[in-house]
């Protein structure tokens, strides 16, 4: 059964993978790396996740570097949308 991935910025369950799928290739002098990916979306904020499919372990990077964020437009978009619900209840 495939792992359940979650949304770094609010934690819900991710919807997907979604088609298409995107083709990426890393020239690095004489050696080449390619991966595809595919988008998976959050059903709460709408963010969209991309992760890399199949065989990663040569260009994986450790797992104890930082963890993705959201940028500070999806920051200040969510920040918006809290706002707009609490004066939408008043």
């Amino acid at each position: 059964m495939p792992e359940t991935k979650r949304c770094t910025a609010c934690g819900a369950a991710l919807i997907g993978p979604f088609q298409p799928a995107i083709h990426l290739t890393l020239s690095a002098g004489a050696e080449e790396y390619r991966t595809t990916a595919r988008a998976r979306i959050c059903s709460q904020c709408g963010l969209v996740h991309w992760y890399a499919e199949g065989d990663s372990s040569s260009t994986a990077e450790p797992e104890s570097e930082q963890a993705p964020q959201p940028d500070a437009s999806y920051q200040r978009r969510a920040q918006m949308l809290r706002m707009l619900r609490r004066v939408k209840r008043m």
